[in-house]
């Protein structure tokens, strides 16, 4: 190259120079470290917000417990505490039927749990249950009811632990339905009771959690049902010992599973704490 190309290509750099485009800087690794930070804040950010967006959208979406299919099997079903009048279903005995969404009124004679077996059975049917009467209440104030379970197949069973007093059992269900209500002799328990096999246990009382002992082989599964909560907080094998809690409910039913093995069970009711004492001192005590 001549020495007037070279002085062309140098002026000609330059000039791209004095336009900006010449390479950029290297970024800083300070600023590079920002650039990542704000792009997986960002990234988080989204994550959450397309999980919580899509909990609601398909918070029906459930696997069908008769075919083991998915499928929006709870938006189907009316809820029957939204309506204003919603429909009763009459109780014949100890056979209760009805077709759809509704609701079973449960009186204070109703103080012990039933058991729910479904006889026949044409869709999904849940149940819920709130510790007071919500009929007389405008739809709109009701509160949302406890779910205490569901029937899917005939056979299946699930557990009601009426409050004793005047309340609705809501059903949801976009079929006929058929199921038989057996009341269930529980044993009280008011301290510790120890024994074998299943078990019911009923516990009127103000204390809020238990002691529970297994102590052996086989199973040992602790169900805890009332008109607040219905959940299995134990299951487990051959040794335990858990320690449970639960909301305050005027009637708490302990159902144990233990009919496998040589296991023996024992639950002792937590003592509550006595009222703390203040003593005031004497005009002497205060010279």
């Amino acid at each position: 190259m001549d020495d007037h190309g070279a002085r062309r290509t140098g002026a000609e750099r330059d000039a791209r120079r004095g336009r900006g485009d010449a390479v950029s800087a290297p970024v800083s690794a300070a600023a590079g470290r920002s650039i990542r930070f704000f792009s997986i804040v960002v990234w988080i950010a989204g994550t959450i917000t397309a999980m919580v967006l899509a909990s609601v959208m398909l918070s029906d979406y459930l696997i069908n417990p008769r075919t083991g299919e998915l499928g929006f099997y709870g938006a189907e079903a009316r809820n029957p505490w939204s309506d204003e009048s919603p429909q009763r279903f009459e109780r014949d005995g100890s056979v209760w039927r009805g077709s759809g969404s509704g609701y079973i009124e449960l009186t204070a004679a109703d103080d012990e749990p039933i058991e729910l077996t479904a006889t026949r059975i044409d869709a999904f049917t849940t149940f819920r249950i709130w510790p007071s009467s919500q009929i007389d209440v405008p739809a709109a104030d009701r509160r949302l009811p406890l779910a205490l379970g569901y029937l899917g197949d005939a056979g299946d069973t699930t557990l009601v632990v009426p409050p004793g007093e005047r309340t609705q059992l809501w059903v949801q269900s976009t079929g006929d339905w058929e199921f038989a209500a057996r009341r269930i002799t529980s044993t009280p328990i008011e301290d510790t009771l120890s024994g074998s096999g299943n078990a019911y246990l009923a516990y009127r009382g103000d204390a809020l959690s238990a002691r529970f002992e297994h102590h052996g082989t086989g199973i040992f599964f602790v169900s805890l049902v009332s008109v607040r909560e219905n959940e299995r907080p134990i299951i487990e094998t051959d040794e335990v010992d858990s320690r449970v809690s639960w909301d305050e409910a005027p009637l708490v039913v302990f159902v144990i599973e233990a009919d496998t093995g040589d296991g023996e069970w024992t639950v002792t009711i937590d003592e509550l704490a006595g009222p703390t004492q203040t003593t005031t001192p004497t005009e002497q005590e205060q010279e």
